[in-house]
C-alpha cells in the first residue's frame, strides 16, 4: 500500500511512494540474487560493451557509463533505437535490457546481434525477450517483475555494475552498494515519503515545484544522466514537464 497517508495516498495510486521507501531493499535484494546467479561473459575482454534498451532499462547504462567513465578501459555505449551502429561488431558485447521482455526496439537489436554474430547478454524480468534468451541458449540475467521500469532502476543498475566487474573493467561494487542501501535506510527519518513535511526537505522541494516547467542541469557530462533521471521522474511520476541538459 501507499507510503503517503490521505489526502496524498489518494493520489499514488501505483503506489510509487511506497517503492521509493523500498529502494534500500531493492538494492540488497539485486546484490543476493547476483551472489546466486553472477553474471558469466560469453566475450573475454570486449572490444565495447552496447546497452539496447529505452526509458527505466536503458537509464542504468547511462549512469553506469557516468560512474566508471573514469575507470572503464574500453567504452559503454547506449543505443536507443531499432539498429546497432555499424562499429558493434563481433568484438563487442551486446547487453539486450528490457525489463518486460517485450520492447520492440530491443527484440530488434536482440536478433540482429544474433544475425550478425555479435555475442549477446541479456537483463529482463521474462517477456518474449526471456524466451528468446531460453531459446538461443543467451545468458540473461532475470529481474523480478511488476513494477513500473523506472520504479526498478536499482535491479538493473546493481546487475549492470555487477557486470562491469565481471568484465574485469572495476573493482567489485558490492561493497559500495550496500554502503548505499545502509545511507538511504538512515535517511528514512528525514525523507521517507512518511516523514512529515515540516522536516522533510524532498516534500518542501517537491511542493515548491508544484505546476512549474523545471529546467535541470548537471555540471559535467558524466553526471548528465543523473539529472536526465530526475527530469525523468518528474515528468513520469509528477507529470510535470521539463527539461535536462549538461
Amino acid at each position: 500500500m501507499s507510503a503517503l497517508e490521505p489526502p496524498y495516498g489518494a493520489r499514488d495510486s501505483g503506489e510509487m511512494a511506497a517503492r521509493i521507501a523500498g529502494l534500500s531493499a531493492q538494492i540488497e535484494e539485486a546484490l543476493q540474487r547476483l551472489a546466486r546467479d553472477p553474471w558469466h561473459p560469453p566475450l573475454a575482454g570486449p572490444a565495447l560493451l552496447a546497452v539496447g534498451g529505452l526509458g527505466g532499462s536503458a537509464i542504468a547504462g547511462d549512469l553506469t557509463a557516468g560512474l566508471y567513465g573514469d575507470r572503464m578501459p574500453r567504452p559503454l555505449v547506449v543505443v536507443r533505437d531499432y539498429r546497432w551502429p555499424a562499429w558493434v561488431g563481433k568484438d563487442a558485447l551486446a547487453l539486450l535490457s528490457s525489463y518486460s521482455g517485450g520492447t520492440e526496439e530491443t527484440l530488434a537489436l536482440y536478433r540482429e546481434a544474433g544475425g550478425r554474430g555479435i555475442p549477446r547478454l541479456a537483463m529482463t524480468s521474462g517477456g518474449m525477450l526471456g524466451r528468446l534468451c531460453t531459446r538461443d541458449g543467451v545468458g540473461v540475467h532475470l529481474l523480478p517483475g511488476g513494477a513500473p521500469p523506472r520504479a526498478a532502476l536499482f535491479s538493473s543498475w546493481v546487475a549492470l555494475t555487477a557486470l562491469i566487474h565481471a568484465l574485469g573493467w572495476a573493482d567489485d561494487p558490492a561493497p559500495l552498494w550496500r554502503e548505499a542501501a545502509a545511507l538511504l535506510r538512515s535517511l528514512d527519518g528525514e525523507l521517507a515519503p512518511g516523514a512529515p513535511e515540516e522536516r522533510n526537505p524532498a516534500k518542501r522541494l517537491a511542493r515548491s515545484l508544484h505546476g512549474k516547467l523545471v529546467l535541470v542541469y548537471s555540471g559535467t557530462e558524466r553526471i548528465a544522466p543523473v539529472a536526465l533521471r530526475v527530469r525523468q521522474q518528474l515528468n513520469e511520476n509528477a507529470k510535470l514537464p521539463g527539461h535536462s541538459a549538461a
